[in-house]
């Protein structure tokens, strides 16, 4: 930050995965204001200009190359936040899939949870849209069927290009179309414990994800976990709707595990030291999760923690 402003940088390349772009977009911005650039994820109206920037893409996950908010990471204060402005696109992506194909077997498989729980974000909600719907199925198939074949084979050039693809469109804003808006609670959970814990962030995401889902499954919510169960692992429709349900959340959780993500916390050497903690901060600065596929109380965010324990 400091050095962009000392050296009146008017251009900034950000080559990597979506940490990097995520930094850029806070130096971008942070290079035209005066005070602590954290100021700027506490308070994104703050944010004024910013130098242009363009990426260059390394690592199918976040979708940072394609949209104007960026997740911030504050270790003095264990918090994980975003922040977001009109004039934090990237002026130009570059999206090569050779650039992927030293991408360790774990961080594809991290990237591709990340995939997958954006779109579970925007798709799992109370009120879905047929044309979205659609796209959003469209996008889980392709990373369940493509994640395992990258890691196999790393320069799969189809692979690697397809999860690139759906790593863009993911979170881009596309997906949530016409559909009930979500507060991404399995987002917001997530960012509190990779704020407090060295954890990548699709690790986390897959360890809470099908708690998430086991929870918030209910004869209410049975039938959108079903439809996802029917479209995209292809069971049977005539089966019992509550069975489709929970047929479709194991093999959510089985698909982690196949490509070889840890399924509890406790596997990656965190307790829940910081749970209660966790749970005051996220309702603190993020969305009410009121609003999520079956509201989550700050009851239920601990039991969600303990559950993915």
């Amino acid at each position: 930050m400091n050095s962009a402003k000392r050296k009146k940088i008017d251009f900034i390349v950000a080559a990597g995965g979506g940490s990097v772009i995520d930094a850029v977009k806070c130096i971008a911005a942070g290079a035209y204001y005066d005070g602590d650039p954290w100021d700027l994820v506490l308070d994104h109206s703050r944010i004024g200009r910013a130098i242009p920037f363009c990426a260059v893409l390394t690592l199918s996950a976040t979708g940072s190359d394609y949209d104007n908010s960026g997740v911030i990471s504050n270790s003095a204060t264990n918090e994980k936040m975003f922040l977001a402005a009109s004039n934090l696109f990237p002026q130009a992506s570059i999206l090569d899939p050779t650039y992927t194909f030293t991408v360790p077997a774990n961080q594809t498989a991290a990237g591709s949870a990340d995939i997958i729980s954006h779109t579970f974000e925007q798709y799992l909600v109370k009120e879905g849209n047929p044309f979205t719907d659609a796209m959003c199925e469209g996008v889980l198939r392709t990373v369940f069927e493509y994640a395992p074949k990258a890691i196999a084979a790393p320069d799969d050039y189809e692979a690697r290009a397809q999860l690139m693809m759906v790593s863009s469109f993911g979170c881009c804003g596309l997906l949530s179309i016409g559909r009930t808006p979500s507060p991404w609670p399995c987002h917001g959970m997530e960012h509190e414990i990779s704020a407090f814990y060295d954890i990548t962030h699709g690790v986390g995401l897959a360890i809470l994800t099908p708690n998430w889902m086991r929870w918030s499954l209910t004869p209410e919510t049975a039938p959108r976990f079903a439809q996802y169960g029917v479209r995209v692992w292809h069971l049977n429709p005539q089966d019992d709707v509550m069975k489709n349900a929970q047929k479709a959340i194991e093999k959510t959780a089985e698909f982690f595990k196949s490509i070889g993500l840890p399924s509890k916390l406790s596997e990656v050497g965190i307790d829940d030291k910081h749970f209660e903690e966790m749970a005051d901060h996220v309702a603190k600065i993020w969305w009410s999760f009121d609003g999520a596929l079956r509201p989550i109380s700050r009851s239920g965010v601990l039991e969600i923690l303990r559950m993915s324990l």
